[in-house]
C-alpha cells in the first residue's frame, strides 16, 4: 500500500478518532481548524506560512505570519497530543485503563510517538507507509501474525 506523505496526517487524525471518539481537529471554519492544529500541535513553521500562496496567508494570517484571530465566541483550549491520547491521566494507563491488556504507559507513549510524526506539519517528516507499518507500535502484531 502507499499513499502521499499528506495522506498520512489523515490516518494520524483516524487513528486519535479511533483511540478517543472524537474528531481531533472539527472546527467549523478553516481558521478554526487552524487554530485547534495550532492548539495542539504548535504553531506553524514561519518557512511554510511565508511560502504559502498569498491569497491563502492574507486569508488566514497577519502581517507577521501569525493566525488571524477568531471571533471572541470562539475559544479554543490548548492540550497536548499526550493528554489528548490519555498517556498520563484521563482514560489512559494510569486512569480508568489501569492494568488493561494494551494500555500500559510504554504503548501509549509508542501510540503518541506514531500519531506525532504522522502529524508533523513538515510533509517531509511524516512517516512513509512503510515507516508507519513498521513503527514500533505495530510490533505486536507482527509477531503475532507474522506475514509470508
Amino acid at each position: 500500500p502507499s499513499f502521499p506523505t499528506r495522506g498520512s496526517s489523515d490516518v494520524g487524525c483516524v487513528l486519535v478518532e479511533l483511540h478517543t471518539g472524537a474528531a481531533l481537529f472539527d472546527g467549523r471554519s478553516e481558521l478554526e481548524q487552524l487554530h485547534k492544529m495550532q492548539a495542539v500541535l504548535g504553531p506553524l513553521p514561519v518557512t511554510m506560512v511565508s511560502a504559502a500562496e498569498a491569497k491563502p496567508r492574507e486569508r488566514f494570517f497577519t502581517e507577521r505570519g501569525l493566525l488571524q484571530d477568531l471571533p471572541q465566541s470562539a475559544h479554543i483550549p490548548t492540550r497536548s497530543l499526550a493528554q489528548i491520547l490519555g498517556v498520563r491521566g484521563g482514560a489512559g494507563p494510569s486512569g480508568r485503563r489501569a492494568g488493561q491488556a494494551g494500555h500500559a504507559e510504554e504503548v501509549y507513549l509508542l501510540f503518541l510517538d506514531l500519531v506525532a510524526r504522522l502529524l508533523a506539519y513538515d510533509p517531509a517528516k511524516r512517516l512513509s507507509t512503510s515507516e508507519l507499518l513498521n513503527h514500533p507500535f505495530f510490533a505486536p502484531l507482527h509477531t503475532q501474525h507474522p506475514v509470508q
